[in-house]
């Protein structure tokens, strides 16, 4: 909590006198600090505000090394998954070809059961 950091951090509601928590709610300190919190800013798609270093987080653009490891990342996924694409059509296919095969013989030992039952009914 920023007002209980060894330096603490004053609350920027607080310092322009619009603060809607009280004292022990608020997360920031409520005298002067000689450090006032930076202004919360709403990032897109976020329902929270955030301010100070996690907005500088959120703010700050990847450096080049980090996009081109996130490319190499990425395209080492996408390699991986048209891979097991690749091997999952070829399970499939010999699923398919044993049960192409497993019809066969069912229809093959269902002929063999009605000539069995002609030549039965026969004698």
């Amino acid at each position: 909590m920023p007002k209980h950091f060894t330096t603490p951090v004053a609350c920027y509601y607080w310092a322009r006198g619009r603060c809607v928590f009280s004292d022990e709610d608020c997360q920031y300190a409520h005298w002067d600090t000689g450090n006032t919190a930076s202004a919360p800013i709403l990032l897109s798609g976020s329902t929270q505000a955030v301010a100070g270093r996690a907005a500088e987080r959120q703010l700050r653009l990847p450096d080049e090394e980090a996009v081109r490891e996130k490319v190499k990342e990425l395209e080492t996924w996408e390699k991986n998954l048209l891979v097991r694409k690749d091997l999952l059509r070829l399970r499939e296919e010999a699923l398919d070809h044993r049960e192409r095969g497993l019809v066969a013989r069912e229809e093959d030992v269902a002929a063999r059961e009605r000539e069995v039952w002609r030549r039965e009914r026969g004698l």
